[in-house]
């Protein structure tokens, strides 16, 4: 699996089965490495890419 779908797979059922837990306990459950998923969620955020979209129109 693409490492994005992955992430946005491990996002998704945590959101639809969250039950009251945390994200790193609902990766503790299930078997998921919190520790790549949170380095992911910080290097890839979409907002981030957002945002340097917009910095570089606004420079051009």
């Amino acid at each position: 699996m693409e490492t994005k779908e992955y992430f946005e797979s491990v996002m998704q059922g945590f959101n639809q089965n969250r039950n009251g837990r945390s994200l790193r306990k609902y990766c503790t459950d299930n078997g998921v490495d919190y520790k790549w998923l949170s380095d992911y969620k910080k290097v890839y955020s979409p907002s981030k890419s957002v945002c340097m979209v917009t910095i570089l129109v606004i420079v051009l």
